[in-house]
């Protein structure tokens, strides 16, 4: 079972993959998130989410776009 950080942002639930994420990552990463407000629905699997200053990123492995479940997925590959 993997280990996820779960955010709720513009509608849509954000699904962090902690598996090979580094721990001191992780307040840059909130941080980039809560600063550059997404718009989740431009993200498609296989996209990057960039943070630590465009020096890291996290891939895009699913996205969800139903009315009730608006979920995308990311780990660092």
């Amino acid at each position: 079972m993997n280990n996820y950080i779960q955010i709720v942002d513009n509608g849509y639930t954000i699904k962090i993959n902690l598996e090979n994420l580094l721990y001191e990552d992780i307040p840059d990463l909130l941080d980039q998130i809560k600063v550059n407000n997404y718009s989740w629905w431009n993200f498609w699997t296989h996209d990057k989410l960039w943070y630590c200053d465009g020096n890291k990123f996290l891939t895009c492995v699913a996205v969800n776009r139903n009315d009730n479940a608006k979920v995308v997925i990311f780990e660092s590959v």
